[in-house]
């Protein structure tokens, strides 16, 4: 993913450049920024991209938990992760690798849907949980099963506990089904348009 991250820098027609196998280009894509703020593109790149990854899908779950459960077993359910991950020694473990954007797409997406339940499924966090939702499939192909039952799940928590009209519940599956197709549309007519 290194060799990618660095063939897409200087060519970035990914799906002709490479062959990311089942993953997506924004697992090449997402060691860029550091990269842009003078980190070589090596390994410690990776590896710290790795962990900002990583600690973006904890800080979402911890927020989460913490509103669904409270701070103290917010932060218990976490701890068994958190002491692993800065115990272990295991290279295997310690590398980048294509499961730690898709889990941490699917953390902040859940967090922002979450949030939006708290607040009658309207407003900024309803139309930006589905944005990381819809970039599933784009980091790993696997993902997108993950992506369609995560946007069930929310029609579903819709259906249950908005007691509105069935029109006010349209708008809200409608808004979703934006969000979540948005990216696709976007990077697809990008991909597309390019030739690729």
């Amino acid at each position: 993913m290194i060799a990618g991250a660095i063939t897409v820098e200087n060519k970035p027609d990914f799906w002709r450049s490479l062959d990311g196998t089942t993953s997506g280009p924004l697992n090449a894509l997402v060691l860029l920024p550091t990269h842009w703020l003078g980190v070589p593109q090596d390994f410690f790149n990776a590896r710290l991209t790795g962990l900002l990854l990583i600690w973006g899908a904890w800080s979402a779950s911890f927020s989460l938990l913490r509103r669904w459960m409270g701070q103290v077993e917010a932060f218990a359910a976490l701890l068994p992760a958190v002491m692993f991950l800065g115990s272990a020694t295991e290279l295997d473990i310690l590398h980048y690798s294509s499961e730690q954007l898709p889990v941490a797409l699917s953390c902040i997406g859940v967090w922002l849907l979450a949030v939006a339940g708290d607040r009658g499924f309207r407003g900024w966090s309803w139309w930006f949980g589905g944005i990381p939702i819809g970039l599933l499939p784009w980091a790993k192909l696997q993902a997108g099963p993950l992506a369609a039952m995560l946007s069930v799940w929310a029609c579903g928590w819709v259906m249950i506990t908005l007691k509105e009209s069935w029109q006010d519940r349209l708008k809200r599956y409608a808004l979703l089904a934006v969000a979540v197709l948005l990216p696709t549309l976007l990077l697809a007519s990008i991909y597309v348009g390019s030739g690729q």
